[in-house]
């Protein structure tokens, strides 16, 4: 039973008395123009500090049969970070460069999901299912999954979540591990840039759960991915951060509230596509709090002009990866 002593009440009352000042209301595509550099300039800056650019280095490893396709473990470097766990996927038998998609993993085991080793939450292996589609794949462990998932750092037995314990670690030298996290995708994208198979033009990234909220910043701050698909990963940070206490370490964007909903960020990649999928008994992202989140979306891509960018498949299902709609999303946009 809430009191006056907690603090989820007063948080409520502030944000009753102080909507998000970005909050989306453009009528025309200049105020969308004006709006979208403003929330965009605020979202990086509360990601701030950003890790310095580096060169990317990467160390190929072992290439493996995998039927349909070549997997190919990579291991990237850049001097003063952390190095990168990944896998390559490419089909076999491609002839000159190809579009190339980043799958982004969500919680559980990583990139090992993803490319069809373990199974996972999103219950489809999802970059698998993109390779199997002829394209180049790749997918890494973020920060704190697979090759990256540390001991249990001393911590009492049951006391630790690995993402919380991983964003206080970060925290203590004053970065945010979402913005860790995305900037590994961009180091990412450099290196699959870079890849002889790969036409640097024609690059999307998708993900499932955390690997859709990642693949959203990722695509936000960073204009060269042409396409984006999001998976079961989109709710109010209100619903999701504060009536749910659900919203873990590795999403946090320190005090996005006073700024924009998650509709309003989401908005930033228009006139991009974007290809979303919702689920109305996802129980991590009710569907009291992702209804306005797409609804927004269709407005801002409305005001953009660039509706027919915008794809939203909305299912009766719980919180997994769907995936109906995707190759063909691909195929139109890639």
């Amino acid at each position: 039973m809430e009191s006056s002593y907690h603090i989820t009440p007063y948080l409520r009352e502030w944000l009753a008395q102080n909507p998000p000042r970005l909050a989306f209301s453009a009528a025309d595509q200049e105020a969308w123009q004006a709006w979208k550099r403003a929330l965009g300039e605020k979202l990086h800056e509360l990601l701030s500090p950003w890790p310095a650019p580096a060169a990317i280095r990467a160390r190929a490893g072992a290439v493996e049969d995998a039927g349909s396709h070549w997997r190919e473990a990579v291991e990237l470097s850049s001097d003063g970070h952390p190095d990168i766990s990944g896998y390559l996927l490419r089909p076999k038998g491609i002839i000159g460069a190809r579009p190339a998609i980043l799958a982004l993993h969500g919680h559980g085991p990583g990139k090992a999901e993803v490319v069809g080793l373990e199974p996972g939450d999103a219950r489809e292996p999802y970059g698998l299912r993109m390779v199997e589609a002829g394209y180049v794949v790749f997918s890494f462990d973020f920060f704190p999954f697979g090759a990256r998932r540390e001991t249990d750092h001393n911590a009492f037995d049951g006391y630790e979540y690995a993402c919380n314990s991983t964003l206080i670690r970060t925290l203590l030298l004053g970065y945010n591990l979402l913005t860790l996290n995305v900037f590994d995708v961009s180091r990412a994208l450099d290196y699959v840039s870079s890849r002889p198979e790969v036409d640097p033009q024609r690059i999307g990234v998708m993900g499932s759960s955390y690997g859709g909220t990642a693949s959203m910043y990722a695509a936000i701050l960073d204009a060269r991915f042409k396409a984006v698909a999001l998976s079961c990963s989109l709710g109010e940070y209100r619903g999701h951060g504060i009536e749910l206490d659900e919203l873990c370490g590795v999403q946090v964007v320190p005090g996005i509230l006073q700024w924009a909903e998650m509709g309003d960020v989401a908005g930033l990649i228009a006139p991009r596509p974007l290809f979303v999928e919702s689920a109305r008994s996802d129980r991590f992202f009710p569907w009291k709090y992702t209804e306005p989140v797409l609804a927004r979306l269709h407005e801002i891509y409305e005001v953009a002009g660039a509706a027919g960018n915008l794809q939203i498949n909305v299912h009766d299902g719980e919180h997994r990866y769907y995936g109906h709609g995707m190759r063909e999303f691909w195929e139109r946009y890639l």
